[in-house]
This record gives C-alpha cells, sequence and structure tokens, in this order.
C-alpha cells in the first residue's frame, strides 16, 4: 500500500466545511505533522488537535518518505 491508498485527498476536501462551533464540542483534525492535543480556549469552545496522518501512518504500518539533509 502506498500514500494514495489512504484517500487523503478525501479526508481533506471534507474539512472544506463550515460548522457552527457548539460548547463542548470537539473537533478532531487530520494534519500531516504531529501535533499533541491543545485547547482553545476562546469562548469556552475546545478543539482537541489530535489525529494526524502520520499517526494512522504509523499504526498501519505505511513508511513515510525519508527526508534527506540539505548541504
Amino acid at each position: 500500500m502506498v500514500w494514495d491508498d489512504l484517500h487523503i485527498e478525501k479526508w481533506f476536501d471534507k474539512l472544506h466545511q463550515e460548522f457552527e462551533p457548539k460548547e463542548n464540542q470537539f473537533l478532531i483534525v487530520p494534519a500531516e505533522t504531529w501535533h499533541s492535543i491543545s485547547e482553545n480556549k476562546s469562548k469556552d469552545l475546545r478543539i482537541a488537535l489530535a489525529f494526524t496522518i502520520e499517526k494512522v501512518k504509523r499504526e498501519n504500518g505505511y513508511s513515510s518518505p525519508q527526508k534527506t539533509k540539505s548541504p
């Protein structure tokens, strides 16, 4: 399996939706890099950033392309 098998583009298409935030509502957002769980305390809304693409790939045995250092 490769990156395309995860259908990442479909996940991001779904993020282009507007929503009305409500108190105690959690929003889980895929991201390309690791995020710790954080809170946005404005208007008592808590937004948890816990779900990441890299985490899913690691848990399912997908390998990331190796980054090379520039000279």
